[in-house]
This record gives structure tokens, C-alpha cells and sequence, in this order.
């Protein structure tokens, strides 16, 4: 081999013999030939692995999969179409309807209506109307008030806020550390702290109320 010349670089692949019938090449007569073939072997390359999260569907409530970077999804049971977008509302805002797997805040001071908003989170310290349903929490802060329907898995009203919702919030569980205005109907436990108001009518599988908390209103059946 001339110095100036360099080995083929076989880096990564692997000979493999290619046996075939017929007569030799080499030498007289039948028999079989081995015939080095020097075509590479061809890995396959492994996927990637995307990162996923679980989405649980606004509409039908089912749960599924969907890439954690994706800005939209559609559900693979009901096909319903959501974008993964969180939000802030303010007076004004062009967004009147919202279905959305990522969150959505209203803050103290901003006033709006006529609103359509599905959500995973929903936090409202505002003055709004319409139809709302976080598939999660839902936090009322401050003089929140809410006209129309109102639900979500779990109501949080925090320690200091005064809220009043019409004619009723529906949830799974509540806990009431402030002072909720409004009829509460829950599918699971309602717990009133001890600086905690409710007053309004209440349907609850288990009602607690703490030490010094207080209920004003009817227990419905």
C-alpha cells in the first residue's frame, strides 16, 4: 500500500460472508463460493422518546396522553379540541371563549361578562359573568363575584377574601378558610376553618366545621 494512501474505514459497520450456489470462483467444478461483501449493515436507529403528560378531557372527562410541548390537543375519545395555553384576563380582553388544559387568572378589579371558560386550573379575584369550569382548582380571592355557572373538582376560598357566586357553585370538595356568599353544593366534604363564613344554603356528603367557623343557612337533603 502506497504511504500516501489510507485504509478504508470501516467504522461502525461489519462484513458480512454472502454464500451463494453455483460454481466456484474458484477453481474447476460444482460447489459453493464465499463472496465477501463489504455492504454495511444498516442499524436501526432507536426513537425518541417525547415527553408526555396526562390530559384529562374538559367534555368527556377521560383521561389520555399528549406531548408535553404541544400548544393544542384533541382528546382521542370525544375528539373535543383544546388548546394547552395559560391566561390572563383583563377588562377588555378579545377572549370571551376559553377551553383551554392550561390555566386562566382573573384579577381583582377586572370586570367582564358573557364569558366561556373550561380550564385546568381557575383563579377569579375579579367581577365576572358566565359560564366557568375548572377540571381542577378553582380559587376565589378577594370581593370575587361570580354570576352564572360555576364548578370545578375542588373550591378554595382563602383566608381574608369575601366572594359571593349566583345562584350556586357545584364541586367535588371545598375548603373555606374566608367567607363564601352563595349556595355551595358538593359531591364530597365541605370544610369551613375556623375563620372560615359560609352563608348560604350547603349540600355536602360531610360538613366540618372548625372551632369558630360559621354556617348561616340550610342544609339541603
Amino acid at each position: 500500500m502506497n504511504s500516501s494512501e489510507q485504509p478504508l474505514k470501516t467504522a461502525g459497520y461489519r462484513t458480512q460472508p454472502l454464500v451463494v450456489p453455483g460454481n466456484s470462483c474458484y477453481g474447476h467444478g460444482h460447489g459453493w463460493a464465499q463472496v465477501v461483501s463489504f455492504a454495511p449493515q444498516v442499524h436501526k436507529e432507536e426513537r425518541v422518546k417525547v415527553p408526555m403528560r396526562d390530559m384529562v378531557c374538559h367534555v368527556c372527562g377521560k383521561s389520555s396522553q399528549i406531548p408535553a410541548a404541544a400548544l393544542s390537543a384533541q382528546c382521542v375519545h370525544c375528539h373535543a379540541y383544546f388548546e394547552t395555553t395559560h391566561y390572563v384576563l383583563h377588562s377588555g380582553t378579545r377572549h370571551r371563549i376559553l377551553h383551554t388544559l392550561g390555566n386562566v387568572i382573573v384579577p381583582g378589579g377586572v370586570e367582564l361578562s358573557h364569558l366561556d371558560v373550561m380550564c385546568s386550573d381557575l383563579v377569579i379575584s375579579g367581577k365576572v359573568s358566565g359560564r366557568f369550569c375548572a377540571a381542577q382548582r378553582l380559587e376565589l380571592r378577594g370581593r370575587a363575584r361570580i354570576k352564572g355557572e360555576l364548578s370545578a373538582d375542588f373550591l378554595s376560598v382563602p383566608s381574608g377574601a369575601s366572594v359571593t357566586v349566583a345562584p350556586s357553585v357545584m364541586v367535588r370538595n371545598a375548603e373555606l378558610r374566608g367567607e363564601l356568599r352563595g349556595r355551595l353544593i358538593a359531591k364530597g366534604q365541605v370544610h369551613v376553618y375556623s375563620n372560615g363564613r359560609l352563608l348560604g344554603a350547603c349540600r355536602a356528603e360531610k360538613l366540618l366545621l372548625d372551632p369558630g367557623a360559621e354556617h348561616e343557612g340550610v342544609l339541603l337533603t
